[in-house]
């Protein structure tokens, strides 16, 4: 019953953790534009 269950739950927790960190990459994209025009 427990393998019957942990593949699904691991594929989606590895698809909501992929789009996590995807959408955490495009948020912190803007911040470090602007960093690097500052640093200049």
């Amino acid at each position: 019953m427990s393998t019957r269950f942990a593949r699904p739950i691991s594929a989606v927790t590895s698809r909501y953790f992929c789009v996590l960190t995807l959408s955490f990459i495009s948020l912190l994209e803007p911040f470090v534009y602007a960093n690097k025009l500052i640093e200049r």
